[in-house]
């Protein structure tokens, strides 16, 4: 895993780690990548795997996401629940 990748993952799996320490029972998270046209219509999107596996692993489930497209940036927002 890149540097990049590493420290965006550790960033948030800290932050999911203190929601679970306050009790809380929701967490969203907000990811942004550039947008990039590609042949294809599908494309990896780099680190986003990384923080979703991060905050799984400490137990918080995938419950919604919707994306934002502005000035040519996605945005993700995760909604994880416990």
């Amino acid at each position: 895993m890149g540097f990049m990748k590493e420290s965006k993952a550790a960033g948030v799996t800290s932050d999911a780690q203190r929601a679970i320490d306050e009790g809380h029972k929701v967490f969203v998270v907000q990811l942004r990548a550039p947008m990039m046209m590609t042949a294809s219509l599908t494309r990896q999107v780099p680190g986003f795997a990384e923080v979703m596996e991060s905050v799984e692993g400490l137990g918080w489930v995938l419950d919604k996401s919707t994306f934002v497209i502005h000035n040519n940036n996605a945005t993700a927002y995760l909604i994880y629940r416990r």
